[in-house]
């Protein structure tokens, strides 16, 4: 990973929000997929999600935030998919871009996996940055 790759996380739920807010703290910019259009006009508005972990501050001035997949997807390197598995199969199958170039890392309903995974990104990203 260099520090010019692009990060997006796919899931507005508490997992997302708790990844957003784990990789905002660590990275430049950050795309964010969710589905709710009055949550992403909120978390613009005031920097945090009205709906989940809702005293979390969010750095919105890093956040690219859509309701439409393919603009995320498209304009990311890597992927975290945190979405539950019961919507996985539903809310990919709106993805009209291929993926195959995409690193996936996807988040499990465990905290431990979950921030073991944020913690490696940003581990990655931070090594990069120090070794300049």
């Amino acid at each position: 990973m260099n520090e010019n790759s692009k990060i997006g996380i796919i899931g507005g739920g508490s997992w997302g929000t708790a990844i957003v807010k784990m990789l905002g703290e660590n990275v430049d910019a950050l795309n964010w997929w969710m589905r709710n259009e009055d949550a992403i006009k909120h978390i613009q508005k005031f920097g945090h999600n009205p709906n989940y972990i809702s005293d979390a501050e969010l750095k919105k001035n890093k956040l690219n935030i859509s309701s439409d997949i393919n603009e995320i997807v498209e304009n990311s390197d890597y992927l975290v998919l945190a979405v539950p598995s019961a919507f996985l199969k539903s809310t990919l199958e709106s993805l009209k871009i291929p993926i195959k170039d995409k690193i996936i890392i996807r988040s499990e309903e465990h905290t431990s996996e979950l921030q073991s995974q944020a913690y490696l990104v940003c581990r990655l990203l931070l090594e990069k940055k120090n070794t300049k």
